[in-house]
């Protein structure tokens, strides 16, 4: 299982995985069978989490209010729709050149689905959707921040993610054991409209326990500080990686050497705007 696991993995970051998380199929024991992996594949004895950084130059439009188009075509749709699925590809051939089938799994927001009828009695309506936070969670590569988006140690916020289920025996990777998010709650101070709760609730994935902020995707949607559409539901929670409260925390984790990717020069070397020209 361990050569095999070394295999896979130096496989994957081969051809251009950033980031390689692998769970076994036990850390989704109680989500929604909507939710669950093993419902697209039963045969499935592990759950692969592949990602990709986001170049943080793709938020300086967002940060200086000047350009948002460079988001979407290098963070927002450009990764998203080419460059992670061409990634989640090659994996899956990555995995059936060792003889093994990877079934590639798009990350689409768990709400998009039912959108059909059992098949057949004692099974899901489709369609199964994985939650690619709780994935990414349940594999190892990081936690959910106070903010609500998936941090991870090496790069903060700025990745995204794809899965593959598969019927290899990988060996687990350990959850995340130490915090980036250090509770500094100024996602929340530079929200312009106070979408974030104040007062965070506990999640627990896999055992991990996080402290969250609840998100009013109204509120959020109505922000105009650098927010996108959601590349994968129009209708669900923003894009909110280049919104103010995302660039807050980027920011911070920066300032403080809370994340492993390090840059010559500071995200943030000025005020940031905001729309209507403060901060709540």
């Amino acid at each position: 299982m361990r050569e095999l696991t070394a295999r896979v993995k130096e496989g994957l970051r081969g051809i251009g995985a950033d980031l390689v998380g692998i769970a076994g199929p036990d850390r989704f024991d109680g989500v929604p069978p909507n939710q669950d992996p093993r419902e697209l594949f039963p045969e499935a004895r592990s759950l692969i989490v592949i990602g990709r950084a986001i170049p943080r130059g793709a938020l300086r439009g967002q940060e200086e209010g000047t350009n948002w188009s460079m988001y979407n075509d290098f963070a927002g749709v450009g990764l998203c729709e080419y460059f992670v699925p061409s990634l989640t590809y090659h994996a899956t051939r990555v995995l059936e050149d060792l003889g093994w089938e990877a079934v590639p799994v798009y990350p689409h927001p768990p709400g998009t689905q039912p959108q059909g009828v059992p098949v057949a009695e004692g099974r899901v309506a489709p369609n199964v959707v994985p939650d690619v936070r709780y994935a990414a969670v349940a594999a190892g590569l990081g936690e959910i921040g106070r903010c609500g988006l998936l941090l991870t140690p090496r790069y903060g916020p700025l990745q995204r993610f794809n899965m593959l289920v598969t019927d290899a025996a990988l060996e687990p990777d350990p959850l995340f054991e130490g915090s980036v998010c250090d509770q500094c709650g100024e996602c929340l101070r530079q929200c312009p409209h106070g979408a974030l709760s104040e007062e965070p609730r506990e999640i627990e994935i896999a055992g991990k326990r996080m402290l969250v902020s609840d998100l009013d995707v109204a509120r959020c949607r109505s922000c105009g500080s650098g927010e996108r559409s959601n590349v994968y539901d129009p209708e669900g929670e923003p894009d909110r990686i280049p919104a103010a409260c995302g660039r807050a925390c980027l920011a911070h984790l920066h300032e403080r050497g809370l994340v492993e990717m390090q840059y010559r020069m500071p995200f943030r070397v000025r005020e940031p705007w905001f729309p209507g020209g403060e901060a709540r």
